[in-house]
């Protein structure tokens, strides 16, 4: 797996690539996600930032893909339970698209109520979060 810019170097100076799909959380935080981008601009590559966390990485990502001329799409981003552990309305996906919050900070608040009620617990699921499908995940996260 690559998650910094040193691993993602290699792939940009060898052009094996047309668009890299870094993660907000592996890669090192927002800075670290738009060195990212930036590096990748320099050699015409397309940035999708990979996402398949909370409202948090998600604002964070949208954020990052608002200032990189060299975005494309960003993936995930939604889940009913946002709704439930942010306070107002999430900027949900609507035809496509997200509209990026003006509130300060990255522009959500948290319900610290509701995530005291419902903490990370141990995952059931030992092998990722995809069984039983013909390509079976063979990442060490797993989801709940």
């Amino acid at each position: 797996m690559i998650y910094t810019k040193w691993g993602f170097r290699e792939l940009f100076e060898k052009q094996v690539v047309e668009f890299v799909q870094p993660d907000i959380c592996h890669a090192g935080g927002i800075l670290e996600l738009k060195k990212l981008a930036a590096m990748a601009e320099t050699y015409y590559l397309g940035f999708c930032p990979h996402n398949p966390y909370g409202p948090i990485n998600t604002l964070a990502a949208l954020h990052v893909d608002a200032a990189s001329p060299n975005f494309l799409v960003q993936e995930g981003g939604h889940a009913d339970w946002y709704r439930h552990v942010v306070k107002g309305d999430f900027p949900f996906q609507k035809d496509g698209y997200f509209d990026l919050p003006t509130g300060v900070g990255l522009g959500i608040e948290l319900d610290e109520g509701a995530l005291i009620k419902n903490p990370a617990g141990p995952s059931p699921h030992t092998e990722g979060y995809l069984h039983n499908a013909q390509f079976p995940s063979r990442q060490q996260n797993h989801w709940i």
